[in-house]
Formats: C-alpha cells, sequence, structure tokens
C-alpha cells in the first residue's frame, strides 16, 4: 500500500477530531471516557451500519457513557485494506471487514470466500453460531493480523447483475464481471466461466455506467445502497458466494481494556448481530420492491450449471490443505435449529 496514502489519512484524521472537538486517546486518562474509533467502506443507511450504531447505543448503555464508539462511515477512512493498515498503525481500533479480507494471513478466513461453500442460510448460521464459527472468529488473534474479532454480520448472499439477464452459466460465459479483491473469489468467478476484474467498489458505478466492465456482483442491501440498480436492470439470484461480514479488533487495544470493558463490548457486539439479521431481512425486502418499482427485473439462475463448471476449482483446491480442511469442517456442519 501507498505509504504516503497512509500518512496523509493519519493527518486528516487526526485533524478531523480537533476539529470536531473529539476526545483522542491522550485525553481519555482525565476524562475517564474510553474512545474506540470505528471507521467502515458502508453507507450510513446500510443494515451493517445500523447494525454498528445499536452496538454503539449498547455500548454507551452499559458503561454508563464511560465508553465510545465513533463510527466513520462511507470509506472516510479508505477501503478494508486500508482501514487494515490504520488498525495496525494504532490510529483506529475497530473495523468491519468482509472475511474474504484476511484471506492472505487467516487461513481459516479463507474458506469463507469459496463459491457455494454453504447449502443455504441455515447452514450458513449454523456455522457462524457453532464452535467451528467461534474458532473462525477468533483465528486471527494469534497470528501476524493481531485482531480480536467479535462478530459475524449476515452479508447475504452475493448474486450476479448487469444491464441485461445472465440467467445461467452460458450467458456468464466471457462476461466481464467485477470481483472483491480477493485471490480467492477472483479464481472461482473464473471458474464459472467469467472473466474476474477487481476494482475498488467506490469506483464500480461508473465502471459499470461505462461498460468498463459487464456486470458485477453482491448482495440486495448494497445493490441498492450504492444505486447501482440505477445503471443495472437486472439481478439474478445465483447466490455464488455466501461470505460474512467481521467486526474485528485492533487486539493491542483490546488486551487493553479491562476484563468489564472487554464484557461490554461483547455483548453489545452479540445483541447487535440479532439485530443486523433482523433489519437485514427487513430492508433486504423493502429494497427489491423499491428497485421494481424503479424497473428492476430479478430474476432466477440455472446455480446447477455453475456447480459443475467449478469442479474443477475445487479439485485444485484439494492442493492447500488448511483451506480444504476448513471447507470440509463448514460442510460437514448438519442443519440443526440455530441458536439464534
Amino acid at each position: 500500500m501507498n505509504r504516503s496514502f497512509i500518512i496523509l489519512t493519519v493527518l486528516l484524521f487526526l485533524g478531523a477530531l480537533l476539529i470536531g472537538g473529539l476526545i483522542y486517546r491522550a485525553q481519555q486518562t482525565t476524562s475517564e471516557i474510553r474512545i474506540l474509533r470505528l471507521p467502515h467502506t458502508m453507507p450510513s443507511d446500510h443494515p451493517v451500519h445500523l447494525a454498528m450504531e445499536f452496538m454503539a447505543q449498547r455500548v454507551k448503555e452499559k458503561s454508563g457513557g464511560k465508553m465510545v464508539i465513533q463510527i466513520y462511515p462511507n470509506g472516510l477512512l479508505g477501503d478494508g485494506s486500508q482501514i487494515k493498515e490504520l488498525m495496525q498503525l494504532n490510529v483506529v481500533d475497530i473495523g468491519k471487514f468482509s472475511a474474504c479480507d484476511f484471506e492472505d494471513n487467516i487461513p481459516e478466513m479463507a474458506a469463507m470466500c469459496l463459491p457455494y461453500l454453504f447449502r443455504d442460510s441455515v447452514h450458513y448460521w449454523n456455522v457462524l453460531n457453532s464452535p467451528l464459527g467461534d474458532s473462525i472468529l477468533d483465528a486471527g488473534y494469534n497470528t501476524r493480523a493481531q485482531l480480536k474479532g467479535l462478530c459475524f454480520y449476515d452479508a447475504g448472499a452475493r448474486s450476479f447483475y448487469s444491464n441485461y439477464p445472465i440467467s445461467n452459466e452460458a450467458e456468464l460465459a466471457n462476461k466481464k464481471v467485477r470481483v472483491m479483491v480477493s485471490a480467492l473469489m477472483v479464481a472461482g468467478v473464473e471458474a464459472m466461466g467469467a472473466v474476474p476484474t477487481s476494482m475498488a467498489w467506490g469506483e464500480l458505478f461508473t465502471a459499470l455506467q461505462t461498460g468498463t466492465v459487464d456486470a458485477a456482483e453482491n448482495n440486495i442491501p448494497s445493490f441498492y445502497t450504492s444505486k447501482h440498480y440505477e445503471v443495472c436492470k437486472h439481478f439474478v439470484f445465483s447466490e455464488h458466494f455466501r461470505t460474512p461480514d467481521v467486526l474485528a479488533m485492533n487486539r493491542k487495544v483490546w488486551d487493553a481494556l479491562t476484563p468489564a470493558e472487554q464484557a461490554i463490548l461483547s455483548a453489545s457486539a452479540t445483541e447487535s448481530v440479532a439485530y443486523q439479521r433482523k433489519i437485514w431481512d427487513e430492508t433486504s425486502d423493502s429494497y427489491i420492491q423499491k428497485m421494481e418499482a424503479a424497473g428492476v427485473e430479478f430474476l432466477p439462475f440455472d446455480q446447477a450449471s455453475l456447480h459443475h463448471k467449478i469442479e474443477p476449482f475445487y479439485e485444485q483446491l484439494r492442493q492447500d490443505a488448511k483451506t480444504n480442511a476448513r471447507k470440509k469442517q463448514i460442510m460437514s456442519v448438519v442443519d440443526a435449529i440455530q441458536a439464534m
């Protein structure tokens, strides 16, 4: 990453804190207020942002105002990789990431980036709410990532959208599709027959508008809040990735909290998960209705055709012992009654 960008971002961020009259860490001893800064890339009307606001409110209530989470949405401090850098520099304390943002240094997270890993949303949450899910969430603590996982947020199922219908693998073939900056996602979409193109989320609207890419893939709330539906009038339920978001904290900051503060933060994060799942479902239904009124078609997709296409990809994955082992563990979880 460009170090000058990091330095400039740090200076601008610290300047914003001072101009806004916010309390910086050096003042926390005298004020007895614990300030935790949480940047992310989502807009302020996204269900994930609303869940973080809910968590911040619960932290404030439980601590009697002595713990405060300041949230910075809309990518004000950069994308996921840039926020990770700022966390390592101890400029920010908590971040919201895709599990795929950790695929390079947390093998347990990498498995979450595989296509058609989860059978459906029930299987997905049975894994995330299980001891296996807990172990994946905790996997970054003793690695060079130095992160304390707080919770998983629902990121739904990712599907393709474009300005023309793509209903099966034949129609997807050779289409230039924007994907996240993730080696596994790129390889997965390539195995499906498309031409994956990684680019920053903030560049995608223009890329779709100008035809730089033919299509993109994401979940319903992101499709709506990004306003990509203004350019792409066809959304097909391919549901090829189901990768959770991760709320993670700088390990040094976590270790510096008192046991009581850790308990408050953990409990508030857990409560926000249930809230986030509820509003995710509610807003997704509402967004679909609004986009249909704006002329968007929501269409089925022949998912079985992609299952066949990715078989060679999974065969090659067997060479990656750690990721393949985690994949087998995840796929073996049975569809039991969910705890939440």
